[in-house]
């Protein structure tokens, strides 16, 4: 079964839209703050199992620490 013409005229407007990369780069950067960490390999793996375990994401981890760690002050 076919689309309906405006789904197809609505599906290649979409596709021409275009991101503006730069806009959203900057918009994140000052939103944002990234952080990035070394750990040892072997550290590392250990508690990516137990994240995996646990069910959660090292981001959202992170940030529950973080908060955990600024209430303590």
């Amino acid at each position: 079964m076919p689309f309906p013409i405006s789904y197809k005229l609505l599906y290649k407007e979409v596709i021409k839209m275009s991101r503006d990369l730069k806009k959203e780069s900057e918009w994140r950067k000052k939103k944002y703050k990234r952080y990035v960490v070394d750990v040892e390999r072997k550290l590392a793996e250990e508690f990516s199992a137990k994240l995996e375990k646990d069910g959660k994401a090292y981001s959202s981890w992170a940030k529950e620490n973080i908060k955990k760690y600024l209430k303590k002050f």
